[in-house]
């Protein structure tokens, strides 16, 4: 049995209020003597000595009560299957020629092994060949149905297609079950790779599939390097703050970047006339702003016009006012804007295969459909038990009293 909201089982723990409830009742009360009471003393305590056992089944109610209450709102589903591991395999594959040749090889051994391989289409045409690709406009239209076509019970799904900007104007993809993706990244028209030289002769650049800044060795697979980097030799930094804290804070941030990344940093903390600066962190912004260079002010709001390479942190950059500071990202924050200001994150029109994932959610359709259809019966029970409660407490004060 799977719960679909497991933490609603806390609720479970109300059992203790009704358990309570009957102890408190089963408390003796205060003894009154009166003229007659030594006449009846002996045969009201022999009718009411031990358990009465029409309590104990109202208790037990009650407490069964509580406990079919969590159940329902923990909304159980019961899989009738002998197991939720996906007995069989199928693949999804948008009829682009660059999917179909980066994923050649895994595509014909599919066929080889007799696992159902579909084209995105209007009727999720099934793939004879690789090589036989259908023509289908926008075929990212057709995806969803596609899926829905396709029985989902004990099926993995495997799904091929490009990697496009246009991918984010689409809705979201639900696919019901377990899911691999594999996204192609054509490689025609691709623009060369920004990049800076780190002090061990590194190429410092974008992977466009992760987003993630890297120091590469070697060109990666499917990309080239532009023919020159964008920028070489060190870069000027001049760190500009009247607070001694936030000023070790940022030559911190800056170190661990050069640490890193290699990358060759000349820090100042009072300004040389003959030097031109590529970046000013300070907590004041200066009267001339070059162009070419990044500025990070820290303890302004941001304005309604600002220049594209200044950046404004409403608050100042030590530890105690910080979120940054605080959890670490300085150093992020300042490379992100560093690798921008130098052009280094070249939109080459795809998605990265984080972006990419994003569009697609993982649901479970038939498991809602099979907990809505048990809740139904619990709810039945429930209210049957109720029922029983509810004649099991008047019963108990309509019972005939001895005296």
């Amino acid at each position: 049995m799977e719960l679909l909201q497991p933490w609603m089982l806390w609720g479970a723990t109300g059992i203790v209020m009704p358990i309570a409830i009957h102890f408190w009742y089963q408390k003796k009360g205060k003894v009154l003597e009166w003229a007659a009471s030594r006449w009846l003393f002996e045969k009201t305590s022999l009718k009411h000595r031990g358990i009465r056992l029409h309590e104990i089944l109202l208790l037990v109610v009650r407490c069964a009560l509580i406990l079919l209450l969590a159940l329902i709102l923990s909304q159980p589903i019961f899989n009738l299957r002998e197991n939720n591991i996906a007995d069989k395999t199928i693949h999804i594959v948008e009829p682009n020629a660059a999917v179909v040749n980066e994923y050649r090889f895994e595509l014909e051994n599919a066929l080889k092994e007799g696992e159902k391989v579909v084209w995105v289409d209007k009727q999720a045409v099934e793939m004879e060949r690789v090589t036989s690709i259908p023509k289908v406009n926008n075929p990212t239209q057709y995806l969803q149905n596609t899926i829905n076509d396709i029985p989902a019970a004990g099926v993995k799904f495997k799904i091929y297609l490009a990697s496009r900007q246009g991918m984010l104007n689409q809705p979201k993809i639900y696919v019901p079950g377990a899911f691999d993706l594999y996204p192609a990244f054509d490689t025609t028209g691709r623009k060369p790779l920004s990049y800076l030289l780190t002090s061990d002769g590194k190429k410092l650049a974008i992977r466009p599939e992760t987003d993630i800044l890297e120091a590469f060795e070697s060109e990666p697979a499917g990309y080239r390097f532009a023919s020159a980097p964008e920028h070489s030799g060190p870069i000027y930094v001049l760190v500009k703050f009247k607070n001694s804290l936030e000023r070790q804070t940022v030559k911190a941030a800056i170190a661990t970047l050069e640490t890193v990344y290699k990358i060759p940093f000349g820090i100042d903390e009072s300004e040389n006339a003959s030097r031109k600066y590529d970046w000013i962190l300070a907590d004041q912004l200066p009267a001339t702003i070059n162009p070419q260079t990044i500025y990070v002010i820290s303890g302004k709001q941001e304005p309604v016009q600002r220049k594209s390479n200044v950046h404004y942190l409403p608050d100042s950059l030590r530890l105690p006012a910080s979120e940054l500071v605080q959890n670490g990202r300085l150093p992020e924050f300042l490379g992100e804007k560093m690798a921008a200001h130098f052009g280094l994150a070249a939109n080459n029109g795809m998605l990265s295969t984080q972006q990419l994932r994003s569009i697609f959610v993982e649901a479970k359709p038939a498991g809602e459909f099979e907990a809505t259809h048990l809740r139904r019966w619990l709810l039945l029970f429930f209210i049957l038990l109720i029922m029983l409660e509810r004649w099991l407490a008047l019963r108990k004060t309509t019972l005939p009293t001895y005296g």
